[in-house]
């Protein structure tokens, strides 16, 4: 049965325009730097969750402990005074949403939170919060912190939505990781292959390629598969934006296989070196 194509008299319409919007930032998005994407994924999770502020933080180890970096600091935190892109350690209420994953929701805040509020007075704004887990691959990159003004009851759409928004930001993240380490294995390949570089290290290159491109297909099945499902499930713009998911899914798959056919290499002998055949390397598999 197909599923109906939403109304303006359906109460769930703005909802699910606006994450058929965060999934389409996130599938036509494949760039070393996320911050864009995670810019529009957090407008829309205050215009999904009717929060007042959404922020995203990733997480980073150092000195053997969590910190996590602002990468996207809403209206309501400027109008706050927190430092644009800086950094604070996570504490142990943090710590446990993260490594937990699942939201994290606080209705309220300041009895939740008294320390950290008589320390750092932009949070006496806040009156319910809520940490969502960035989480892609069993990795937990950082968070989605949601805040209201006025208190808030949780209910299960909204921490579904929020959950729902964290795992596209992680998916952003992640992908502009595996890209940019998929880019580092290229340019070695290409530097290796160039100067005649040793064995051993041009098969280390070739084993973080291999690598790269397994993750990056682990990556791209799901959205396929989920993709095809919703282009024959919905009508009318919904599922346009499904197809258009499935095209850059497909695309990006055929770049994936175009790096598997340089890596897929044959060697040749030359003048007692061990080299690579190019033409061997970048052939498709049955052209002539």
């Amino acid at each position: 049965m197909m599923r109906p194509v939403p109304t303006p008299d359906d109460p769930f319409s703005s909802s699910t325009l606006a994450l058929a919007d965060a999934i389409r930032a996130v599938a036509t998005a494949a760039s070393q730097d996320p911050t864009p994407v995670l810019d529009e994924l957090a407008r829309q999770a205050e215009s999904l969750l009717g929060c007042d502020g959404a922020s995203i933080h990733l997480a980073e180890t150092r000195e053997g402990e969590v910190v996590f970096r602002r990468v996207r600091l809403s209206d309501l935190g400027r109008e706050g005074g927190v430092p644009p892109d800086s950094t604070w350690r996570a504490d142990p209420v943090v710590l446990k949403a993260l490594r937990g994953g699942q939201v994290d929701f606080h209705e309220r805040f300041q009895a939740d939170h008294s320390d950290d509020v008589r320390a750092l007075p932009w949070l006496s704004e806040i009156a319910s919060a809520l940490y969502a887990p960035l989480i892609a691959a069993g990795q937990p990159f950082g968070l989605l912190v949601a805040a209201w003004r006025e208190p808030r009851r949780p209910d299960p759409e909204l921490l579904a939505l929020a959950d729902a928004l964290a795992g596209c930001a992680a998916v952003a993240v992640h992908t502009a990781r595996l890209l940019a380490e998929s880019q580092r294995a290229s340019a070695e390949l290409e530097r290796l292959v160039a100067t005649v570089a040793d064995s051993a290290r041009l098969d280390g290159a070739i084993k973080t390629a291999r690598l790269v491109a397994h993750e990056l297909n682990n990556q791209l099945s799901p959205i396929r598969g989920y993709s095809e499902v919703l282009t024959e499930m919905l009508e009318g713009e919904p599922a346009m934006l499904a197809e258009r998911i499935l095209r850059g899914a497909e695309a990006s798959a055929a770049t994936v296989a175009r790096l598997q056919r340089i890596i897929r290499f044959e060697e040749t002998e030359t003048a007692g070196f061990r080299m690579l055949n190019l033409e061997a390397a970048t052939t498709p598999p049955g052209a002539s």
